[in-house]
């Protein structure tokens, strides 16, 4: 096999890394978007006695669960993954200089320190690009599913931040009252002002 397309294959891999690293920012973007409209739905509840409340009890529930069932799919996707690496060079080199060292003392076996290091390098770079590509393909598959969750989480966030929005809640209300009681003082003092 051609040690220039199993190097190609190797960095492929690493660069695939950093791809599934680049992910997170989004994801944690995204799931502070949903968690705001979870927050304002259950700041702003459905009053218990109006006909929207169970549906809205439902919706809100679906919610948090696929909220948090996407947490746990990120951090499944993002923590306790090991990338497999070459050997350190040093690591390589001494590997290198004690066949060097074999071959200089068994001048009648066949073969060369550098062929036997070629093929070393070449079998460290297959076992570290198939442990890559495994790691790779697990942390793209948890990735995805956390994106369906998080979409279905949004849409049912959505959904709840409708209802609480469909009919004020008594702290809207008393919010409202609040500003009404602040335009009716303005108003009258600007009158005492202008007489």
């Amino acid at each position: 096999m051609d040690i220039e397309l199993m190097k190609e294959m190797y960095f492929r891999e690493l660069e695939g890394k950093t791809t599934q690293e680049g992910r997170l920012p989004v994801h944690v973007g995204l799931l502070t978007v949903i968690g705001g409209a979870l927050l304002f739905s259950l700041r702003n509840p459905v009053a218990s006695g109006e006909g929207l409340f169970v549906p809205f009890v439902v919706v809100v529930i679906v919610a948090l669960v696929l909220f948090i069932i996407s947490i746990v799919q990120i951090c499944r996707a993002n923590i306790g993954h090991d990338y497999e690496r070459l050997p350190r060079v040093d690591t390589m080199y001494s590997y290198f200089l004690g066949l060097t060292k074999f071959y200089e003392k068994n001048t009648n076996v066949q073969g060369t320190a550098e062929e036997d290091f070629d093929d070393y390098l070449k079998r460290k770079m297959v076992e570290a690009t198939s442990r890559n590509t495994d790691v790779n393909l697990l942390r793209s598959a948890r990735n995805h599913t956390a994106v369906v969750l998080m979409a279905l989480a949004a849409v049912f966030s959505l959904a709840s931040g409708a209802m609480a929005l469909s009919r004020p809640s008594e702290g809207l209300k008393k919010t409202e009252m609040r500003i009404e009681k602040v335009i009716v003082n303005n108003l009258s003092c600007e009158k005492e002002g202008s007489k």
